[in-house]
């Protein structure tokens, strides 16, 4: 079963906060959320704070939270807030201010071993040689 969480309007740029999603993407959330605090970047409040909001939302779905992973997480470049500043002379220079928009896909992963397929037709090659002699 898959999920999505999202957070909208951060006041971060995407490029501060890229580098650091990508360290999680394909890992379990309890190890992203254990690690998000040790980063010391000021977008990483925001970051855990989603995952935190998507550990709950897993346990709102009766997921167990041990076994949901990150399938996919996204930061996307929001709206810009486009400001001015004086400059020298009487003059003024546009800039904008970035926002981001997160967005987290989460899925449950299935706790059964797979059983590994050449293994077992090695042993059904091996029992076949055995009768035939």
């Amino acid at each position: 079963m898959e999920f999505k969480v999202t957070a909208r309007y951060l006041k971060h740029t995407p490029d501060k906060i890229r580098p650091i999603i990508r360290l999680f993407v394909g890992k379990k959330l309890n190890f992203a959320l254990k690690n998000v605090r040790f980063i010391e970047k000021e977008a990483s409040i925001d970051i855990y704070k989603l995952m935190k909001s998507a550990q709950a939302t897993a346990g709102e779905k009766e997921m167990n939270a041990d076994l949901v992973t990150i399938k996919h997480f996204y930061c996307n470049e929001g709206p810009k807030l486009k400001r001015r500043i004086p400059r020298s002379r009487g003059r003024v220079s546009p800039f904008a201010k970035r926002l981001s928009h997160l967005s987290m896909v989460l899925t449950e992963i299935d706790a059964t071993p797979i059983k590994d397929e050449k293994k077992e037709i090695n042993n059904e090659k091996k029992e076949s040689n055995g009768t035939e002699s």
